[in-house]
Formats: C-alpha cells, structure tokens, sequence
C-alpha cells in the first residue's frame, strides 16, 4: 500500500499468497478484506502523458522507409489503430483480420469484447481514412508480410496464436528509438487519440463512446486540463 499500488495488483498478490499458503489462517481473509476496502481510491492511478499524432507520423514515416522491417510495419499499423480507434492493447491485438472493414472513406474496427464488455455483445469504431494516408498504403501491403493467420497481428512464430501484450510493448519502445521519438507504452496511444479528438472539438461524450468507457468518470483520469478539453475560455471583460 504505501508503494502505491493499485487494488487490483494487490488483489493479484494476495490471491498469489493465498494460494501457496494453504491452509490460511482463519482470520487471513478478514484482514485482506479489510486490506483492499483501506485501499480503494487511497491512491488515484497514475496515468501517462498523453502523446501528440506527430509520434504516430513518425513510426508510420519509419515504417513505410522501411518495407522489409516486418516487426516495425506490424508495429507502426498496430500504433496507428490503437491510436485513431481508442483502442486498449488487448483490444487491439485481439482483433482477427475479418473485423476490419474498409470503405472509401473509413475503416470500420469491430470490438469482438472489450474490457468493461462482461457479455461479450461487441462495440464498432471508425477510424477515417484519407486516400493519400502513408498507413493505408502499408495497411494494404502488410497481409503479404505475415504469415497467414485469423489474427491481425500474429505472433511470427506461432501464426495460430495472436502477438502477445509483452512483445508488441517492446517492440514498440524499439521503434520509438528507431524513429526518434520518445518512449511511449501502449496505453499511451489510447489517451493520445482521446485527447486528440478532444483538441479537434469531438464532445467528451463522443469521445467516450467511441473508446467504450462506461461512463464519464472513466474517461475523465485520461483528459488532460487544455483549452480544447475545457470548451475554450471566457475573453477579460
């Protein structure tokens, strides 16, 4: 508690703990109890800055001068995605080639299940999509880079199975490097595209629509205080 962690990892260590403690204290339960009541909402989560679409151009440009670098072009389409569609990383990688739909103007992502969605009934989101977009053209060549595979983003190795959370993570921070721009992680591209919407004038509601927060509360921790996120300013008397 006083590292500052969230109740769900403490919820995962003491869940560890009671595992391999068995048998448990009669009283143990009470007190972790106690523990993860003391700590909801004692430390609010820490959320990472937000980053500007100009990163995102950056590995998209690194990407596209790179044509033979399957892990960079994978990663580059994966950061755009997450980025216009609000995606989470799970999301994003769980997302098989049949849930993108391409029209002349937007690509349509089907959210087969979403975190906050417990009965799996599924969400769509939009991204637009600009004939002259340097992601559309390595969107387009990219199915030819890997293997074949039901997933969108499969693990090189095993195509059967999707790209984990953890290498898609680090193979981000290399192209970050690659490309020059500053370390960035997943989630970071989820804020980013809320609050580049927000700087565009998309109403907070929208915005929570289309990156499926259940409520205002929710997406409220990724706004950041900018003149756009306040609907501009009252002018001096």
């Amino acid at each position: 508690m006083e590292e500052g962690r969230a109740l769900s990892t403490l919820k995962i260590l003491s869940a560890a703990f009671s595992y391999f403690s068995d048998p448990i204290p009669s009283n143990f339960t009470s007190i972790l109890s106690h523990l993860h009541t003391s700590t909801k909402r004692k430390y609010t989560v820490a959320h990472h800055d937000s980053i500007p679409p100009s990163h995102i151009d950056a590995l998209v440009q690194y990407a596209s001068l790179h044509p033979f670098d399957v892990t960079a072009i994978r990663t580059a389409l994966g950061a755009a995605i997450a980025f216009g569609a609000l995606l989470r990383v799970s999301e994003l990688l769980a997302l098989r080639r049949d849930d993108l739909q391409l029209s002349p103007t937007h690509l349509k992502i089907t959210v087969a299940k979403a975190k906050n969605d417990q009965f799996g009934e599924g969400r769509e989101t939009f991204i637009e999509v600009p004939e002259d977009s340097i992601t559309l053209s390595i969107f387009h060549s990219y199915g030819d880079k890997v293997p074949a595979s039901p997933w969108l983003f499969p693990s090189i190795s095993h195509p059967d199975l999707p790209l984990s959370a953890d290498t898609f993570r680090k193979d981000l921070t290399r192209l970050c490097a690659s490309a020059g721009v500053p370390r960035m992680t997943p989630h970071q591209l989820r804020s980013g595209g809320a609050n580049e919407s927000i700087r565009r004038g998309t109403p907070l509601e929208e915005v929570q629509r289309r990156g499926r927060w259940k409520s205002l509360a929710g997406i409220t921790p990724y706004v950041k205080d900018t003149l756009e996120a306040q609907g501009g300013a009252l002018a001096l008397p």
